[in-house]
């Protein structure tokens, strides 16, 4: 089997992919749910995540730089941008990070982007789930804000409801929602 068809057995398997009514944070209903929580907190799945990651930056031609940023969406794009800083430290190009805290800071540094960046830099966002793409264009606006180039967006699953449209970016996935809905 490969990586992609692991993940696949993995989210079927442990029951990841739920059917039900399901209110989602984009403020939509749905008859399904895919909690990929639970999946990147064991070994096993997120070291298939990294993979499949990597495959699908390469495979789309984002080279990397030392240059380049990875920009976790709070809560869950933070667990996969360090999985993949960890991975990518061994095994390809040694890059940094940033995430965005989309509610203003009214203590401390103020900062609306923590991490150490320079305006120009290409960032990848990264997240778990891509729907409307509500919660990625708000990140990616505020990265603009900040004279960062928003080169693409890479998620474990696109529910394929309009998110890359909304991006105006390429959005990479591991996986579409057609292939769970499929099995």
């Amino acid at each position: 089997m490969t990586d992609k068809e692991l993940l696949i057995k993995a989210i079927i398997d442990n029951g990841w992919f739920k059917k039900g009514q399901f209110k989602l944070s984009s403020g939509k209903e749905s008859d399904f749910y895919i909690d990929m929580r639970p999946c990147m907190l064991q070994s096993r799945t997120i070291h298939l995540i990294t993979t499949c990651f990597t495959q699908l930056l390469t495979q789309h031609s984002l080279e990397l730089t030392r240059n380049d940023l990875f920009c976790g969406v709070i809560t869950s794009g933070l667990f996969l941008t360090g999985a993949m800083l960890q991975r990518l430290s061994v095994t390809w190009a040694a890059i940094n990070a940033i995430y965005v805290r989309t509610e203003h800071r009214m203590h401390g540094s103020l900062r609306d982007i923590e991490g150490i960046y320079k305006a120009g830099q290409r960032v990848i966002l990264i997240d778990d789930v891509a729907t409307t793409g509500k919660s990625l264009c708000k990140v990616r606006d505020i990265l603009v804000s900040h004279n960062l180039h928003v080169a693409a967006c890479a998620v474990i699953v696109d529910r394929e409801e309009g998110a890359e449209e909304a991006l105006g970016v390429p959005l990479l996935s591991i996986l579409k929602v057609s292939d769970l809905k499929t099995i």
